[in-house]
């Protein structure tokens, strides 16, 4: 066999393991050649209670979040209630809530029952790959925060 001719076979073995060295890697399939998303793994619907515990110290202790709708729409209603202990006294709870595209600051306001802080928002982005917040609970120099990773 001359040169150009063992060369020739070398590309092309070469060539047929990197195909199937590549087609055994996870994650590369007929999806991705075609850049292609999969399906959105289905979520909870309605309203979903967290019990929680942002941790030990002389800061605020927030112990429970409600989202209610827990999977709305573009253009729908979405409602949170925090509980925060009523020791120390809390100046500020807010939401950063992350979404496919970006991320958005919600802040609280207190209700009339101690402890207890709410808002609501109408939702402007979908939440099908990434749905996440981090609550955050202000008294003086101390915060207290709770990661809740939903998708």
């Amino acid at each position: 066999m001359n040169s150009l001719k063992k060369r020739e076979a070398l590309g092309m073995i070469v060539a047929v393991l990197a195909v199937v060295i590549l087609s055994t890697l996870p994650g590369l399939d007929r999806q991705d050649a075609r850049n292609e998303k999969p399906a959105p793994t289905p979520i909870a619907q309605g309203e979903q209670t967290y019990s929680v515990w942002s941790g030990e110290g002389s800061g605020p202790k927030i112990t429970k979040v409600v989202v209610n709708s827990f999977d709305p729409k573009r253009g729908e209603r979405q409602t949170m209630i925090i509980s925060v202990g009523a020791e120390p006294a809390v100046g500020a709870v807010k939401v950063a809530l992350k979404t496919d595209n970006g991320e958005k600051t919600y802040e609280f306001e207190k209700a009339i029952s101690s402890g207890l802080w709410g808002a609501s928002w109408v939702v402007e982005d979908t939440h099908d790959y990434i749905y996440s917040a981090r609550v955050e609970a202000i008294s003086g120099k101390d915060t207290a925060k709770v990661d809740l990773s939903f998708r």
